[in-house]
């Protein structure tokens, strides 16, 4: 990017970061731009609707999801381990409920839920 170090508070990937094809190197450089941290909105991995669309992206040439890489709480934890080797914290984590019949929408700590947010605060020491 042609962003100076740390010009930006915050890098957000909004159903965009499934589709980096290096992942590690895009974490680097969002945390070279980032004052604060990284924010993620991802289609979780765990959700029993992601198995359609990974299902999809293997059925369906055309499909939208054929470039797209799945991940958890649990694996961007060590995605971010790989990139700022431990400069960092989960400030947050939530996902969207699945079904929506236990849950009318809120956000909750739930892991199975279709959307997962994430928010990682940076820091420029290991404390």
């Amino acid at each position: 990017m042609s962003i100076r170090d740390k010009g930006v508070d915050l890098v957000v990937y909004i159903t965009s970061f499934e589709y980096m094809p290096d992942p590690v190197k895009a974490i680097k450089e969002a945390a070279r731009v980032a004052r604060k941290g990284i924010v993620f909105g991802l289609m979780n991995k765990q959700a029993p609707e992601t198995l359609r669309k990974r299902l999809q992206s293997k059925t369906q040439k055309d499909s939208f999801y054929s470039g797209a890489v799945f991940y958890s709480v649990t694996d961007i934890k060590e995605i971010l381990q790989k990139a700022v080797h431990g400069k960092y914290e989960i400030a947050f984590w939530s996902t969207t409920v699945f079904p929506r019949v236990f849950d009318p929408g809120e956000s909750m700590r739930f892991p199975f839920g279709a959307f997962l947010g994430i928010a990682v605060r940076l820091r420029d020491t290991i404390e």
